[in-house]
């Protein structure tokens, strides 16, 4: 069962309620453009229309058909360049999408862009965990060729010096006993 079904809005007639709801919200912000438009500028004007061109903020047919508005009478101005009146965008099929934006290319260029940065993040956690592994094996041969006692070799340290110790000692009260002895103490 096929859906012929026609939404009409601001004029035109849409096969789809989305695209509908989306001129009607698009004939909202006209009302309002149109209400704080001062047409007696013709350059204040165009700052507006250029701003939507570059925003891309008219997407359906009664966004592009204000514009179309704007732009001529930004042409008919004798004060307008028209070299600095945009152009209106416009592809040969209308389409609305959810998140409203200006399509696959769009898209396309941030997912690039999110993937160079992550590569970007990669590269330097690699350069930082290189740097970390470079100065744990200095620390390790630092600390084996250290005649300091440290954790490694600190028991290996602490008999050494306690068997020169007892040796001292040893050798210590061996002359004492033998001053003894010629003493006759």
């Amino acid at each position: 069962m096929a859906n012929n079904e026609v939404y009409e809005a601001a004029g035109f007639s849409f096969p789809t309620r989305e695209q509908a709801d989306a001129a009607l919200e698009e004939e909202k912000k006209i009302y309002y453009i149109k209400s704080r438009l001062n047409h007696s500028d013709p350059m204040s004007i165009l700052v507006i229309y250029n701003k939507m061109i570059k925003g891309q903020v008219m997407k359906t047919p009664v966004g592009m058909a204000f514009l179309k508005e704007l732009h001529d009478e930004l042409y008919k101005s004798k004060y307008v360049d028209p070299q600095q009146i945009d152009s209106i965008p416009f592809g040969a099929s209308y389409e609305i999408r959810d998140d409203m934006t200006s399509g696959r290319d769009e898209t396309l260029s941030q997912k690039n862009e999110e993937i160079q940065h992550c590569r970007d993040q990669v590269r330097l956690c690699r350069i930082i965990i290189g740097a970390l592994a470079v100065a744990v094996i200095a620390m390790f041969v630092i600390t084996m060729k250290s005649d300091n006692p440290n954790i490694l070799n600190y028991e290996v340290a602490i008999q050494n010096k306690y068997s020169a110790w007892e040796q001292s000692l040893t050798e210590r009260e061996k002359k004492v006993r033998e001053k003894e002895l010629e003493l006759g103490l």
